[in-house]
């Protein structure tokens, strides 16, 4: 009824005829059959309203031109997972789901062609080379490390080709990448028409990223952000190209990290924005020469980097232990056992250990009827359990070792003999120990039971005891002067992260504290339990949420006539599981937010996108003044806590939980006075026993403090300089040189781009608003869409889908490739000069007029269609508009790969 009424509204004028006509017909009923020749005629051209709208379009009409096109919500873990290595069931619920063989080894039945394979093993090498072998053979020869990063390195590109094979390329071309690169395009004419109304005759390059606004890529900004957006996506896709034991090296991530931002996606990305770059590829695309064909056969396939994941440290750990040294050793073995408890697959082990043991006794010449009975059942009841169909602690074995065991078990028990001489026991021996070793094994090297194993339990269970024990203690331990020796040594190591003096200084709990702290300033029996009890690495700040509802007035506990004002601060815990209170106010005043910033400068280095407010010297008593600074304050706050480097932050924490006053003074709880005063007692009480202690402290609190890393001192060192170095690039500058704060929310003006869909949308935009056809050209083109748009859609994706096949021939792969370590590792050759430019940029230009169909000169006119294609060419030949559009393209490209990052709030960031 609503679709009516719109129909209605929409057509006021034939809706008022055929009224008129219905009024008429009811009114001169006896002329009914006069005026059935005008509702004819009404029908007619509702019919063909209806039939011929420019939402009816022909089918295509091109059927042998028909691409398959692939299923992309096809599951990236499906591709070659069809069972659970364990069990081999298709959806196993009682194996952990990342124990499948693609999660644990993606190169798992990927194969590639072998020069292919050389090539990229070629390419790996050399960015070890250069970007790690630099540095590390001056630290060690050991190759373990570089090991590790050659089986992440050879992860990672196994799970790219893995994801890129579920993509349909020519769909993404045609529906996305064509969509945002015809709104970059907008957005250009756009600016080109705001700047010829105002007069403007700058650089239209800065006009179109002006024009943007809000809807600038964020990595355009500036050259810092640009790094910085290259740094959060390497992190934001670790998680799902890494094994998932390295995502807890740290180290390791932080160096991928800076290989992939700062070595190869930084200078890849303006490379390709570079125009000359772009009338290459253009040049490239107009050659209408037919491709090489191949000189060589087809090389064999081959399983991708297997050479090159090969160890080459030939020293093993000695703390490494095989499998054969684990079931043959009973202490080993049961702390594996509960790993693979932990993992739901004992059953692996149980069935190694059954067999062995079958074995064992099978082998023996001379087998009285008893034992053959017992050892029939024993199969029977292996059989049962490993592998029948439906039992729980299935395994996964081959069908012809399930045909041949369960022909043997059925049989007469004398037939249990066979298992001597055939293999069907020993293949499957073979196949468990095989599961264990390689899948197993290595997650058991890297658990928490085989740490546990080699040193005890870790040191915060240790503390937890150890300082709940201490709680009934009333009288300290005499201490020795070697212990003493080694707890200063522990406790003064110079340090620069935040709260790691008063840690080691709480937790060593070897010996009783010393009668003074200097870390803390108090006594003895004057720390608090939360300090000694502190669990601060599992705490999660990211998950605490703030506010500072208001402004209130405290009374002096020196003076309670005078009165001050504090910000309240509510803080909310979110956890998951939170143990302690979850909500709580805590009271700070103004000079206490300041002396934060300071704090998290010293340890952390200063934060460039956001800070408090310029600190006032008078008048911040007033509370007036302060409810202006309560919305900056509680920004300032939040926006830490979504610091990934601050989730565990000892400072922050303080911050939010302890009534002690927070100052900016080096060690603000040491209490001089206090500490003069307690001299004489210490030496006359405790004899000396801790006087080398107390000296050393006093001492340290007399030393000047050490300088500030979060601000760089001017030093010749060529790792001061590299970032810099890599940040500039004088074609980009500093690509549209705005901070945040400078960017103005504007209306974007291109609505009329959302409904464009397929190539034919593109074709009329660009004919409407490029080459400015005429209205009836319009028309008729707008007709033919409704003719053509399916088959010319659909022949342009068979055409991509055929180009596409002939650039991922073998040869014409491995010499992309080549081209890229060329261009990365060996680009010797001198810079192209202006001169050069200029005739690459003048033959492109050329070749894209002779591209362009022949007939549109002739419909668009000869002049309307140089300044078309003049505006065409002119859009790429500014470096920071290519930069811009590359950057949109490249988001499209990791979401198709990573569609997880849609529901990820990294990707927001």
């Amino acid at each position: 009824m609503a679709d009516i009424v719109g129909l209605i509204q929409q057509h006021v004028k034939f809706s008022s005829i055929s009224g008129v006509l219905l009024l008429c017909s009811l009114l001169l009923y006896s002329y009914l059959h006069f005026i059935m020749v005008l509702w004819s005629f009404i029908a007619g051209i509702a019919v063909c309203y209806f039939v011929f709208n420019t939402e009816t379009l022909v089918p295509n009409l091109l059927l042998w031109h028909v691409r398959q096109k692939k299923n992309s919500k096809v599951a990236e873990l499906s591709l070659t997972k069809k069972t659970c290595p364990v069990c081999g069931s298709d959806n196993c619920g009682r194996h952990r789901p990342e124990l499948n063989l693609v999660a644990l080894q993606p190169w798992h039945n990927l194969k590639i062609p072998e020069r292919v394979d050389e090539a990229i093993e070629e390419f790996l090498n050399l960015v070890l080379k250069n970007f790690v072998y630099t540095w590390y053979q001056d630290l060690s020869e050991d190759e373990a490390f570089v090991d590790d990063m050659r089986a992440s390195l050879r992860f990672i590109v196994a799970v790219f080709l893995r994801r890129a094979q579920k993509i349909d390329i020519p769909t993404l071309i045609t529906d996305k990448l064509m969509r945002h690169a015809i709104r970059h395009l907008d957005c250009h004419l756009q600016a080109r028409k705001k700047a010829h109304l105002a007069g403007y005759q700058g650089d239209l390059q800065q006009a179109t990223l002006d024009f943007y606004g809000p809807h600038l890529h964020c990595a355009m900004r500036n050259r810092k952000t640009e790094l910085d957006y290259l740094r959060k996506v390497s992190e934001a896709i670790f998680p799902y190209i890494l094994p998932p034991q390295s995502l807890h090296c740290q180290s390791l991530l932080t160096l991928l990290r800076e290989i992939f931002s700062s070595s190869l996606l930084l200078p890849a990305m303006d490379v390709i924005a570079d125009p000359d770059t772009v009338n290459n590829l253009l040049l490239v695309f107009f050659d209408d020469t037919p491709p090489p064909p191949p000189t060589e056969p087809p090389s064999k396939q081959w399983t991708i980097l297997a050479n090159f994941a090969q160890p080459r440290c030939k020293r093993q750990s000695s703390l490494r232990v095989e499998l054969a040294d684990i079931l043959n050793n009973q202490d080993v073995l049961f702390p594996f056992m509960q790993f693979l408890k932990s993992e739901a697959s004992v059953n692996v082990l149980q069935f190694c250990l059954s067999v062995e043991d079958f074995n064992h006794r099978i082998l023996n010449p001379e087998l009285s009827s008893e034992q053959t009975l017992s050892l029939h059942t024993e199969a029977k009841e292996i059989y049962r359990m490993y592998c029948n169909p439906n039992a729980v602690d299935k395994i996964m074995f081959d069908d012809d070792i399930i045909e041949e065991l369960r022909e043997i078990t059925e049989g007469p028990p004398e037939g249990v003999v066979k298992l001597r001489t055939t293999t069907p026991l020993f293949r499957a021996y073979e196949h468990a120990y095989n599961l264990l070793e390689n899948t197993f094994l290595p997650l058991f090297h890297q658990s928490d039971d085989y740490y546990t194993m080699l040193c005890g339990d870790r040191l915060q269970n240790r503390i937890s005891r150890s300082s709940s024990s201490k709680k009934g203690k009333t009288t300290a331990e005499p201490l020795t002067l070697s212990r003493l020796g080694s707890k200063i040594k522990g406790v003064f190591k110079s340090t620069t992260v935040e709260g790691a003096l008063v840690d080691n200084l709480a937790v060593d709990d070897a010996d009783e504290p010393d009668g003074v702290s200097i870390a803390s300033g108090m006594t003895e029996d004057e720390v608090p339990v939360a300090m000694i009890e502190d669990d601060g690495p599992l705490r999660d700040l990211s998950t605490w949420r703030v506010s500072i509802p208001h402004v209130e007035g405290r009374l002096e506990p020196d003076n309670p006539k005078k009165q001050f004002y504090v910000f309240v601060i509510e803080v909310n815990r979110v956890d998951v599981a939170v143990e302690g209170p979850s909500h709580w106010f805590v009271d700070r005043r103004y000079n206490e937010f300041y002396a934060l910033e300071q704090k998290m400068s010293e340890f952390h280095g200063e934060f460039l996108d956001f800070k408090l407010p310029t600190k006032k010297q008078f008048g911040t008593k007033a509370k007036e003044f302060l409810e202006t600074r309560k919305q900056p304050f509680e920004e300032y706050l939040k926006k830490l806590l979504t610091r990934p480097e601050l989730k565990g932050s000892e400072l922050l924490h303080n911050f939010l939980t302890s009534e002690n006053q927070l100052t900016t003074s080096l060690l603000p709880d040491i209490n001089i006075g206090k500490m003069f005063k307690s001299t004489a007692m210490i030496l006359i009480k405790e004899k000396g026993q801790h006087l080398d202690s107390f000296i050393q402290s006093f001492i340290n609190s007399t030393e000047a403090p050490k300088p500030r890393p979060g601000k760089l001192e001017d030093r010749d060192s060529d790792t001061v300089s590299i970032s810099s170095e890599k940040l500039a690039n004088p074609m980009y500058e500093d690509n549209a040189s705005l901070d945040v704060c400078d960017i103005q929310a504007e209306p974007r003006g291109n609505e009329g781009t959302e409904d464009i869909e397929g190539a034919f949308d593109t074709i009329l935009f660009a004919a409407k608003n490029v080459f400015q056809i005429k209205d009836q050209v319009h028309h008729l083109l707008i007709t033919a869409r409704m003719l053509v748009k399916h088959t010319l859609e659909n022949y342009l994706d068979w055409y991509i889908g055929f180009k596409l096949e002939q650039v991922t021939q073998e040869h014409r792969v491995v010499s992309l490739i080549h081209l890229l370590r060329d261009l990365l590792f060996f680009d010797d050759d001198p810079s192209r000069t202006d001169e050069q430019k200029l005739e690459r940029k003048n033959k492109t230009f050329a070749e894209l007029k002779k591209f362009l169909p022949g007939v549109l000169p002739k419909i668009t006119g000869e002049e309307e269609y140089e300044k078309g294609c003049k505006v065409f060419f002119d859009l790429l030949q500014y470096p920071k508009l290519n930069k811009q559009l590359s950057y949109v393209l490249l988001d499209i490209l990791l979401l198709e790969l990573f569609p997880e990052l849609n529901d990820d709030n990294t990707a927001t960031q």
